[in-house]
């Protein structure tokens, strides 16, 4: 067993500027095992080799896109076997906002040197669990931790919320994530942030999210609400964790929730 298994996107520009800082890294100490992604790889055989070794945590370094990769491995080969390691984002993108939802922002080279402190030192009180949201797209299912619409068409769309309540019609914009889940056992669930078209909705929603009463009864425009299901017909495209994703129908879901290391405190 080693204490962190690195996996870096070399085929991110961002993180190729990286690279040499990292290679040194990992071979000053022998605490970090180092597998380099690149033009002619992939992270489905990444994720294969890294589970030999057996690691404590699992880094990655790379944009969101990479992390979102990661995931959708992770479920349908389960390389892992039923205990994956906690998986610190790192970051190493040009825009990164999923190391920022899991606390761990912009610190790609400092944050590994952290991650192995504290996979020797003992992990509790850092660990946090995620629900994915899963997205079925043209026969693909593929995970990430946030889904936004991307361009100005509006959609179509069908969602199960609380309570049994259903919210449809068509939308100009839409955001959902992966609720943090106290435990793995728990339900998981998504959130849904969405903004019905047309001007005036528009208008009402941005007034009801800056006074706070977004997704409430008499906040006209916009949805904000916990939801299992979310269905969409008529999407050019969407934007799951920076990439785009296209078919004539979408399902969002949650997935089972993914243990992540956060490295602020």
């Amino acid at each position: 067993m080693t204490d962190v298994a690195l996996l870096s996107d070399a085929r991110t520009a961002a993180v190729a500027v990286l690279l040499p800082k990292l290679r040194e890294r990992c071979g000053r100490r022998g605490d970090v095992f180092h597998y380099e992604v690149d033009e002619g790889g992939d992270v489905e055989t990444a994720l294969a080799t890294i589970a030999l070794v057996r690691p404590r945590v699992l880094a990655i370094v790379g944009d969101d896109a990479t992390v979102s990769e990661v995931l959708t491995v992770m479920e349908a080969r389960q390389p892992f076997g039923a205990t994956p390691p906690p998986i610190a984002a790192l970051g190493g993108g040009a825009a990164d906002v999923v190391p920022h939802m899991l606390g761990s922002p912009g610190c790609s080279v400092e944050g590994l040197e952290q991650a192995a402190r504290l996979a020797r030192a003992g992990l509790g009180g850092r660990l946090i669990n995620r629900v994915p949201v899963a997205v079925t797209a043209g026969g693909l299912r593929r995970l990430g931790l946030m889904v936004r619409t991307a361009g100005r068409r509006s959609i179509s769309l069908r969602a199960s919320a609380d309570r049994g309540a259903k919210i449809s019609g068509r939308f100009s914009r839409l955001v959902v994530v992966g609720n943090q889940a106290e435990g793995r056992a728990e339900t998981p669930r998504l959130t849904m942030l969405a903004v019905e078209a047309g001007w005036r909705a528009a208008l009402s929603a941005a007034a009801a999210a800056i006074t706070g009463r977004l997704g409430m009864p008499w906040a006209t425009g916009g949805h904000g609400t916990r939801c299992d299901d979310v269905a969409i017909d008529g999407a050019d495209r969407l934007l799951l964790d920076g990439a785009a994703i296209a078919g004539p129908t979408m399902r969002l879901e949650p997935a089972a929730p993914v243990t992540f290391l956060k490295l602020a405190a």
